[in-house]
């Protein structure tokens, strides 16, 4: 695998308690993981962007430090509650203005925002309850709603507030603050979270309410209380002493709970009525000390954080979590020990905050986009840098740190791009060696961009169902042979499709050095030559395409048609070869940039090879690869493929080897079962040698076959004679029957006398005859 020194976890920033003040820090995301906010002892609200830049920095003007912060729904307004204020400070991201909110109550202890409406709900010491709704700016106090301090609460996704203090109470209220149940708690509640517990009455999969409540009780039990079943007794969940302690929990996934103990150790229980209190795994994050868990859904994965250590466990499989060293993230003790954590939406930053007022933000889950050109690859490495590689020299080539996080990216032969939005970075990679950086230039377009692809000095750029090109650098190409210099700036830019006002869509597009290619919704396949600036070649089809895919120079091009069957295109004489054998599942096609009659197409399952064979017995043939059966020349209907693992994006394929990306940075390589021992004749011993043979032969690789041939049986050598007829490769037919393990000399005589016909339908012509004798003499040898 390339790009290890990316993988695992990296720190893109650190608030220090410079900042935040030292002591405790409260942080949070707001909805959508765009903007972080941060607030500690020194009363400084702080809000940052998603690489560290400050967006906005306001000083509380009340002394207390901060108790407590929250975002609302909206990912809008941020809820700041202070030491010894009765005011609320609300900070709004449109004006960046604060605003207080007079709540009217003495000594505050719990805020918290609803999880999809308007509502702030504030807790006192006293019990006292009041909420604000931002919409209308009414206030509704409660008084008395517990008898002593509000320490915790949380909303539901239907807009249940649930509270508990330090009576021992917990109050489930409705958003205006009316009480619709009440229960008594055996031990004083920590932590109180609104979740689903499965049951097989409520199997319902659309049906997400939030119907239970979960309440850690003093650290020593999880008490699970279903409001929809009021008259049964809540359950409640003890643990094994070794455990010690319940530092803090998660619901995930279809009712189980990931809970984290002061020892360090991390379980799964699951809350099926059949297993309920079950534990499913456990892990051992921590040798002694554990502050905080959290599951980011969208990787799969989960969190702890212990002492200065943050350490990720991968639970794609309940039943086996692994934590792994490459997910494991150390900080420097003189950060202080770490508190709390929180994930942003998409799973890509991990927020941790330490006791002494630091917060870091990790990055987790680098973004999986990349482009290919030739043999070099672009991918992301972090937020806001990418990287050139070279997958032949295995070496990076270079690292670009861009003006944004991109949504797209592109290489061509001379040029990145990224972009978002509207806007398109280009840069202009130097010369290898050169040590000089990559020089941008920056385009807005008065449209949304979607995609960009690059030739050499060429920019085609998707927008809505059109495409624009244009010269990427005008004063850059001023002087290069590849730009007609006496092109006007007019027509230096076209949008296609040409015709203004057709129901015409641009489905697909890619670029050559000289071709712009593209397919439409009504089943055209256009080139446009950018020498000659002009349409030079439209084919049409019955059905609309999805997708094209041409070689690198694109002389060939596989296209995906709206019944799910591909062909091969030429523009060079039209012709059109269906593939054979074609896996309606596939989503991406790849060509071998080693081998110009092979291509991969990939699903979310597996790669499946195909080889373009344009001379045979039958004509023009492309199909899958077929495994090969001992004693048959030809190959089975068995489609050979590959099983792709989870979580790889493939990018290219070069000599067998799919070049893919993985969300951690890495760059692995899936070997192709077509492939194996195929392009390593000279390493290749005992067994594995009739192995590369069959591989060799199925790819149409007839001198790699002939090397092992001389290694095989004769029987072997027969085969390579027949696949050699069946792609009228004359030459080799003669070579094989020439071997001493073979000796025909009939038929090398037979086929000497082919040899002066280049004419290939006349080949073919001849083709039955040497056929029947091929087949006689292996009859009668």
């Amino acid at each position: 695998a390339w790009g290890g020194q990316h993988a695992g976890m990296r720190k893109l920033f650190t608030v220090d308690h410079g900042t935040n003040g030292k002591g405790p820090v409260y942080f949070g995301w707001n909805k959508g993981g765009n903007l972080l906010a941060c607030c500690g002892t020194n009363r400084k609200l702080t809000v940052w962007d998603r690489q560290g830049k400050v967006i906005d920095q306001k000083t509380l003007s009340n002394p207390g430090a901060c108790m407590g912060l929250d975002w609302d729904s909206s990912g809008e307004t941020i809820a700041v509650m202070q030491q010894g204020s009765p005011v609320v400070v609300l900070w709004h991201y449109p004006g960046k203005k604060l605003e207080n909110l007079e709540t009217g109550l003495k000594d505050l202890t719990f805020m918290k925002w609803n999880k999809n409406g308007p509502q702030l709900a504030v807790g006192t010491l006293k019990g006292n309850l009041l909420l604000y709704n931002k919409k209308t700016l009414k206030k509704m106090p409660s008084m008395g709603k517990h008898t002593k301090k509000i320490t915790c609460g949380a909303w539901s996704s239907n807009g249940r507030l649930a509270l508990a203090g330090e009576d021992r109470v917990l109050t489930i209220n409705t958003s205006e603050g009316d009480l619709i149940d009440q229960i008594q708690l055996k031990l004083e509640p920590i932590n109180v979270q609104f979740a689903r517990m499965k049951n097989e009455g409520n199997s319902n999969p659309n049906d997400t309410a939030e119907t239970t409540i979960s309440v850690n009780l003093g650290g020593k039990t999880l008490l699970l209380y279903d409001t929809t079943e009021t008259n049964e007794s809540p359950y409640e969940l003890a643990f094994l002493p070794k455990y010690g302690s319940i530092m803090s929990y998660r619901w995930f996934g279809d009712g189980y709970i990931l809970v984290g103990f002061s020892s360090g150790q991390v379980i799964v229980i699951s809350t099926h009525l059949k297993e309920i209190g079950q534990e499913v795994s456990y892990v051992v994050p921590h040798s002694d000390q554990l502050s905080d868990v959290a599951y980011c859904p969208s990787l799969q994965k989960g969190a702890s954080i212990g002492d200065t250590c943050v350490q990720l466990f991968g639970m794609e499989e309940l039943s086996n979590i692994k934590a792994r060293d490459s997910d494991k993230y150390d900080l420097d003790s003189e950060y202080g020990a770490l508190a709390r954590m929180e994930w942003t939406e998409d799973g890509q930053i991990l927020t941790v905050s330490s006791r002494n007022g630091n917060v870091h933000t990790l990055l987790t889950k680098i973004p999986v986009m990349n482009d290919a050109c030739g043999t070099r690859v672009l991918y992301l490495t972090s937020l806001r840098e990418v990287c050139i590689k070279d997958i032949t020299a295995e070496q990076d080539i270079i690292n670009i740190s861009v003006e944004v996080e991109p949504s797209f990216v592109s290489l061509g032969p001379n040029h990145a791009a990224v972009g978002m939005n509207n806007c398109v970075w280009y840069y202009h990679l130097p010369e290898r060696g050169s040590g000089m950086t990559a020089k941008a230039t920056q385009r807005t377009y008065s449209y949304s961009v979607e995609a960009v692809k690059l030739s050499n000095w060429y920019a085609a750029v998707v927008s809505d169902g059109k495409v624009t090109l244009h010269v990427i650098d005008s004063l850059e190409t001023e002087n290069s042979n590849n730009i007609r210099n006496d092109m006007d700036e007019r027509l230096q830019q076209k949008v296609f499709p040409e015709k203004e006002g057709t129901d015409v869509r641009i489905t697909s597009v890619e670029m050559s050095p000289k071709f712009m290619m593209y397919s439409t919704s009504h089943g055209s396949i256009v080139y446009f030559s950018l020498d000659d600036w002009t349409i030079i070649s439209e084919y049409r089809t019955p059905l609309g395409i999805r997708a094209v895919y041409p070689n690198s120079e694109g002389t060939r091009l596989a296209f995906i048609d709206d019944a799910n069957e591909a062909y091969l295109y030429s523009p060079v004489d039209d012709s059109l070869c269906k593939v054979d054998q074609f896996n309606v599942n596939t989503d991406k096609i790849l060509w071998d940039s080693s081998d110009w009659g092979v291509f991969v197409g990939c699903d979310a399952k597996q790669f499946t090879t195909y080889v373009y064979s344009p001379n045979t017995r039958w004509g023009a043939k492309c199909s899958a690869v077929c495994k090969m059966l001992p004693g048959k020349a030809m190959p089975s209907d068995e489609i050979k493929t590959t099983d792709k693992p989870g979580h790889f994006t493939p990018i290219l394929v070069h000599n067998g080897g799919v070049v893919c990306q993985m969300g951690n940075g890495t760059m692995p390589i899936v070997s192709l079962n077509t492939h194996v021992n195929a392009t390593s004749s000279n390493r290749v011993v005992g067994e594995h040698v009739q192995q590369a043979f069959y591989n060799c032969l199925s790819l149409n690789r007839l001198e790699a076959a002939w090397s092992y041939a001389q290694r095989l049986s004769q029987a072997d050598c027969w085969y390579l004679a027949d696949r050699a007829l069946h792609l009228l490769d004359i030459p080799m037919a003669i070579r094989v029957y020439r071997m001493s393990t073979v000796q025909q000399p009939a038929m090398v005589l037979a086929l000497t006398e082919l040899l002066h016909i280049s004419e290939k339908t006349l080949l073919l012509g001849t083709w039955p005859c040497s056929s029947r004798t091929s087949t006689r003499r292996k009859t009668t040898s």
